[in-house]
């Protein structure tokens, strides 16, 4: 079952690639086409991320045989915030996209359902903000684990 929030593709496409190049070597070089195949994406759609992650200074790339992209920082650099921002544009703590039952003279802010979602919306970014991409790898990792 799909949840509440959902991130739009390329916002997840970003995640993955991040934790994927920081759950490899340091310093190696992967292909968009190794991401692309990893997880299932478009790799049309991963070269389009790729290029905005390297527009931000996340990423690196490089030509050639041995080319492809890596990430720019260490990844204990680079908070989920920096990811998500980077394909979403900054928070800026409104209720973007207005009422959600689309009650006419309804901003978004002041309903029960509209505090709701600033809220919930404000402590998760609060929680991207405070969580580099080791602690996000950690807590994949937990779910890896045969359980006992």
């Amino acid at each position: 079952m799909k949840g509440l929030f959902a991130f739009p593709e390329a916002t997840s496409i970003a995640l993955h690639t991040c934790v994927f190049l920081a759950m490899h070597p340091p310093g190696d070089y992967y292909s968009t086409r190794e991401i692309s195949d990893e997880f299932g994406f478009s790799i049309h759609h991963v070269a389009k991320v790729v290029q905005r992650l390297v527009r931000v200074g996340l990423l690196d790339t490089s030509r050639g045989g041995h080319g492809g992209i890596r990430l720019k920082k260490r990844p204990a650099e680079i908070t989920v915030y920096e990811v998500y921002a980077a394909i979403q544009g900054p928070y800026n703590g409104s209720c973007q996209g207005g009422c959600i039952l689309r009650v006419e003279g309804c901003n978004g802010h002041d309903c029960l359902l509209g505090k709701w979602m600033k809220k919930t919306s404000d402590e998760a970014i609060n929680l991207f903000k405070h969580t580099p991409l080791p602690t996000l790898i950690a807590s994949i990792e937990r779910f890896k684990q045969p359980s006992v």
